[in-house]
């Protein structure tokens, strides 16, 4: 069983718990697919429910450090999209994001992160939520790779 946790401001969403798991369900598959990469998977995800883009961590592939799952799928739905403003639009991770990530999904006014917490709850030394997101947990008991 896993919790997800949801990161938020701004404007609400029509994405109910069950599209949390559905969508979680396909950022595990992107990161199975990560190869010698570190496996984790993101899915951006617009308010109505339509997936924008996928990635998956690509550092080792680009030897490039910044290629983080997050930051790569920023970067696919913003040129996707010919727009940097990614408003209204949901991300799920497989990890909680880490310091630059936060920062690229601030820049980018991605208004709300899902993202598991198993990992975050074995290392709370590494989880602090930053004071200008309104932080609020979601905890039901998924089914994710059980």
């Amino acid at each position: 069983m896993f919790d997800q946790r949801v990161v938020g401001y701004g404007q609400s969403h029509k994405l109910n718990s069950m599209d949390f798991e559905h969508f979680m369900h396909i950022a595990l598959q992107v990161a199975a697919q990560s190869g010698d990469e570190v496996p984790v998977g993101a899915v951006l995800v617009s308010s109505s429910g339509e997936v924008l883009a996928t990635a998956h961590n690509l550092r080792e592939a680009k030897s490039d450090p910044t290629s983080h799952a997050e930051i790569e799928v920023i970067r696919k739905a913003a040129s996707d999209l010919s727009d940097w403003r990614l408003e209204n639009t949901t991300l799920f991770v497989t990890l909680e994001p880490c310091v630059m990530c936060a920062g690229a999904i601030v820049a980018a006014r991605i208004p709300r992160v899902v993202f598991l917490e198993s990992w975050r709850q074995s290392h709370p030394a590494f989880s602090r939520p930053s004071s200008r997101l309104n932080v609020r947990s979601v905890r039901q008991g998924s089914r994710l790779l059980s």
